[in-house]
């Protein structure tokens, strides 16, 4: 789990000594207490929200993962790509389920993003999705600024389904993801339409 450690070198030195204890002996929160990693886990990434959907209408939960960066999404019911977002909000990965759930919580409050967005969308009506990753990073007592996306993904939700956005950080890169999450046990990921060009918020 040394590359957990690592990740999370970039909140600060008080979070780090406590991110060493959650990575102590070289093992994860989840190797640790594997049941109580999976509560806590979902009790931050929007798992009970999707289970829950107002008749009649769609929700869509936002999250991200794979590194503790700042994600802003948009959206836009527009037909033309790339026009009339609306911000929702920013997300941000703080490990949960993977250190201990007090780093976790403390690294959230410091950053002030929430770990998970739930909005309800208007069913048959095609949407559009902006994900938008950034960060600063301390690397050899200097400042690195980093950026990934935008990605911009379209579908049409569904009435009385629950939809879930994963803006993931993997390989160096990222990409966004939309799941037909109705059963937040067994997502379906969806075959969408991705919009090449748009403009960062």
């Amino acid at each position: 789990m040394t590359s957990v450690c690592l990740h999370y070198k970039y909140i600060g030195p008080v979070l780090m000594l406590g991110i060493l204890c959650g990575c102590s002996l070289g093992k994860s929160y989840r190797e640790i207490d594997p049941e109580g990693a999976e509560a806590d886990m979902r009790k931050n990434n929007g798992y009970y929200a999707l289970k829950s959907v107002t008749p009649g209408k769609a929700k869509i939960v936002f999250r991200s993962e794979g590194m503790p960066y700042d994600v802003n999404f948009s959206t836009s019911t527009s037909s033309v790509p790339c026009q009339d977002f609306k911000i929702i909000g920013d997300v941000k990965d703080s490990g949960h389920g993977i250190i201990y759930p007090w780093i976790a919580n403390l690294t959230g409050s410091a950053s002030r993003n929430r770990p998970f967005i739930a909005n309800e969308a208007p069913p048959g009506q095609s949407i559009q999705i902006r994900g938008y990753g950034a960060w600063i990073g301390d690397v050899n007592n200097g400042f690195t600024r980093g950026k990934c996306g935008p990605l911009v993904s379209r579908f049409t939700p569904v009435a009385d389904h629950a939809y879930l956005v994963q803006f993931r950080f993997v390989d160096g890169g990222c990409k966004q993801v939309i799941s037909d999450a109705s059963n937040p046990d067994s997502p379906i990921p969806l075959p969408v339409e991705h919009i090449q060009s748009c403009s960062k918020p």
